[in-house]
C-alpha cells in the first residue's frame, strides 16, 4: 500500500502569511525612510571634469518650497554655446572692429561663484535647481579675461543611493578687464555637460 505524506493546509497558510508579514514590514520600513528629495536638511558636495568642487545646501519647508544656496570654486570644464561679439584689435590694424571670437579652450577658472537657488524635485530621482548667480573668475575668451559676471543657472540632477549626476547651464553677463580703453564686456551661454557628486 503506497503512503503519501500530507503537511496539513492550516500550517501551510499560516507560513506564507508570516513571510507576507514580514515581507511587508521590510518593504514598509524601507518606504519609511525618506530620500534625499524629501529630506528638510539637504547637503550636496560635487565636482566637475577637471578641478571644480562645490557645496550645495538646500531647505525644504514644504513639498514646493525648496530654496538653498550653492558655493564653488576651480578649474571646471564649460562649453561655449554663444557667439559673443566685441571690438578687437588685430597687430597690424589701425582701428578696432567687431569680431565674433569663439571660446579658446573649454577650461573656465572660476575663483568663487556663489548661487541662490529654488529647488524643483520632479520625482524621488530628479530635481532642478535654477536661480542667480554672482562670480569671479577667468573668462575663457580670451587667457587674460577676468573679472565679475552675473546671471542665471539652471541645473540638473538625477540621484540614487546617494549619488547624483548632472549638467549645468549658465547665462550671464561677464564684465572683462582686458583692455581698459575698449568694452569687451559680453553676454555668454555656457554648458558643464558633467556634474558629478555625493548627497548627504
Amino acid at each position: 500500500m503506497k503512503h503519501t505524506l500530507l503537511i496539513p493546509a492550516q500550517p501551510l497558510a499560516t507560513l506564507f502569511l508570516i513571510i507576507l508579514i514580514l515581507i511587508g514590514h521590510v518593504a514598509g520600513a524601507q518606504e519609511a525612510k525618506p530620500s534625499f528629495t524629501e529630506k528638510r536638511s539637504q547637503l550636496s558636495l560635487a565636482g566637475e571634469l577637471a578641478v571644480s568642487v562645490s557645496f550645495s545646501y538646500a531647505h525644504r519647508f514644504s513639498r514646493y518650497a525648496v530654496f538653498g544656496f550653492q558655493a564653488q570654486g576651480g578649474i571646471g570644464l564649460r562649453y561655449l554655446l554663444n557667439n559673443p561679439t566685441f571690438p578687437y584689435m588685430c597687430d597690424q590694424c589701425t582701428e578696432y572692429y567687431k569680431e565674433r571670437l569663439r571660446s579658446i579652450s573649454l577650461a573656465f577658472i572660476e575663483i568663487a561663484k556663489l548661487q541662490l537657488f529654488y529647488r524643483l524635485v520632479l520625482n524621488n530621482h530628479f530635481y532642478l535647481d535654477m536661480g542667480p548667480y554672482a562670480s569671479i573668475g577667468i573668462n575663457s575668451i580670451e587667457a587674460s579675461v577676468a573679472g565679475p559676471s552675473f546671471g542665471l543657472e539652471l541645473s540638473g540632477y538625477y540621484t540614487t543611493h546617494g549619488f547624483f549626476i548632472g549638467l549645468r547651464f549658465q547665462g550671464g553677463y561677464y564684465f572683462t578687464d582686458f583692455r581698459t580703453n575698449i568694452n569687451h564686456n559680453y553676454y555668454g551661454m555656457y554648458l558643464t555637460p558633467m556634474v558629478v557628486g555625493v548627497n548627504f
